[in-house]
């Protein structure tokens, strides 16, 4: 149920979109099913990384075709996000996300198939697993969203970002573990083939438990009687505008724009860092004195070392947005930028001493990821509040194709080119070290950039959410009827008019329930005593009225 209060025609409060909620059992239920699938989602993309050295060796191939192997998922991933965003907004959400995880299950155990004359076969499969995320990555935030308000959304999406830490750190740990288990050069394969099973399970749950809440019902309360257990949107939504109406839509919000180049750098870091930090830190291990070090026991150490980092820094993030958020509204973006900048010298030191001090390398680099982690919720949490329901999905999508294209869709690659530039053919331990260290010098850079674009979208979040909520009281109308009860209290039918007391033959014409101003409805009502000789056509009326009403919502004027 849902605490919000009934605002009257005669109250002079302003109608707000609701962020207190009572949290029902099905909304936690979906919550945790979605948390499952988004760990079983980072785990499948980086247990490839854990055994990234084993792969290099079946197929005999370099860094910068290695860091192909990338590039073609994330490539994919960002081309196919939109049509899931399309679909997301216009479907039902649980049916879009249990095609996808289908897609990405299979393929996955294909790619453990693959023999060693097979190299662009295992590529392009790794494209098909980037379709099928896709699907998954557009719609599961927006479905949150549709559960939760206010602080509980920031609560639930916290939760939910988890997984990305805490499922990279899976994937590393759990491909290297398993891949341990089997002897032989092709014993990699069985890591791949441990997230398929579990994605069985997940499209079950989808299927079966998830529930699909009505877009932005919780938020404008439109449901005043019933809870969230009744909101229920399971069939194709029928929209009023068209997909370029929507990118447009979506691309004049400023606070989205440099949010999203924000978390670009963030992207662009992080898969660079989860691509190569592992076999950067074997070569450093190695040199340090330790040649018997393994992939495997350096993917454990880092895949640790990334979980425990990402539930601290996840949950600091979240907490100090939505306390610091009540007082100043650029919260969130402030705290991405500090967990950006902060994150530049426990990077570059890292890699400076990995050669060197490699358990100081390991503490340093624990407090480098939390920092880096600092953005995950409250990047999550600025793209919902600053965008109407109807066009959430789209965001998710267009935030996708943006941060993957310019982010980690290239990254690894360009950084192995970098690399295999520096390394030559044939290169010893140590320049294929010192190679892979000048690359990863990138990044310090381009955290710096993402820090400062953080810093600029803070100064729109205010403006720009209070647009979005201003959209969600608008996308919440209810059809046109005679009933009454689309009316605010104290406005009189006039289909009787009130000023010669008899009737005029002029019925109602469809007016907004929620973006209406008392003028709207004196000039409407006015109407109803003018002769029949000056009625209008009810098209021609409808196109006046809109016009109307969006002028009043540009001034706040609006009445429940």
């Amino acid at each position: 149920m849902i605490d919000r209060d009934i605002v009257s025609a005669d109250d002079n409060t302003q109608p707000q979109v609701m962020t207190r909620q009572k949290v029902s059992k099905r909304a936690i239920v979906t919550l945790l099913i979605l948390v499952y699938i988004n760990l079983l989602n980072y785990m499948d993309r980086f247990t490839v990384s854990s055994v990234l050295t084993e792969i290099t060796l079946w197929y005999d191939i370099g860094q910068k075709r290695a860091g192909l192997l990338q590039t073609v998922f994330v490539v994919a991933y960002m081309v196919f996000a939109p049509i899931f965003g399309y679909l997301g907004d216009r479907f039902p959400r649980k049916y879009v996300m249990a095609f996808g995880i289908t897609i990405w299950s299979g393929t996955t155990f294909a790619c453990s198939l693959m023999g060693r004359s097979q190299f662009w076969g295992f590529f392009a499969l790794r494209g098909l697993v980037g379709i099928g995320e896709a699907s998954y990555s557009t719609v599961a935030p927006t479905i949150i969203a549709d559960l939760f308000v206010g602080d509980s959304r920031s609560k639930a999406l916290s939760l939910f970002y988890f997984a990305i830490p805490c499922g990279s750190g899976l994937g590393y740990i759990v491909g290297s573990k398993v891949s341990a288990l089997f002897t032989g050069p092709s014993a990699w394969q069985w890591a791949l083939r441990v997230t398929p099973v579990l994605g069985i399970v997940a499209v079950l749950l989808t299927l079966i438990a998830i529930h699909e809440p009505k877009r932005g019902a919780l938020e404008t309360g439109t449901n005043k009687t019933d809870g969230i257990d009744e909101l229920s949107e399971s069939v194709p939504l029928i929209q009023e505008h068209s997909y370029l109406e929507d990118l447009k839509k979506i691309l004049r919000v400023k606070s989205f724009i440099w949010s999203t180049i924000g978390y670009t750098c963030v992207s662009f870091t992080i898969g660079a860092l989860a691509w190569w930090a592992p076999e950067f830190g074997l070569y450093s291990i190695q040199l340090n004195g330790h040649p018997e070090a393994t992939q495997s026991e350096v993917s454990y150490k880092f895949g640790i070392v990334t979980f425990v980092a990402g539930v601290i820094g996840v949950t600091i993030g979240a907490e100090v947005a939505r306390r610091w958020r009540v007082v100043n509204m650029q919260a969130d973006a402030l705290v991405c930028a500090f967990g950006m900048i902060g994150g530049i010298p426990f990077l570059f030191f890292t890699l400076y001493i990995f050669d060197k001090k490699t358990t100081l390398a390991w503490v340093i680099m624990a407090l480098g990821q939390i920092l880096l982690f600092l953005n995950w919720a409250p990047n999550g949490d600025i793209l919902l509040y600053v965008m109407p329901p109807s066009i959430r999905s789209s965001a998710e999508a267009i935030q996708i194709v943006l941060l993957h294209t310019l982010g980690d869709a290239f990254s690894p690659f360009i950084l192995g080119a970098i690399s295999d530039a520096y390394s030559g053919e044939n290169p010893t331990l140590e320049v294929k070290q010192r190679g892979l260290l000048y690359a990863l010098y990138v990044t310090p850079f381009i955290c710096a950039i993402g820090a400062w674009a953080y810093v600029i979208a803070g100064r729109h979040l205010a403006a720009d959410k209070k647009a979005a909520d201003e959209e969600a009281l608008i996308e919440a109308d209810i059809p046109p009827s005679s009933s009454m009860d689309h009316f605010p209290t104290g406005i009189s039918d006039n289909s009787t008019s009130s000023n010669s007391g008899g009737s005029t033959g002029v019925s109602n014409p469809p007016v907004n329930r929620v973006a209406v101003v008392p003028d709207l409805y004196d000039h409407i009502h006015n109407n109803g005593s003018d002769d029949d000789s000056d009625s209008y056509e009810e098209d021609e009326e409808d196109k006046r009225l809109i016009t109307i009403a969006n002028r009043a919502n540009k001034k706040n004027e609006r009445i429940v």
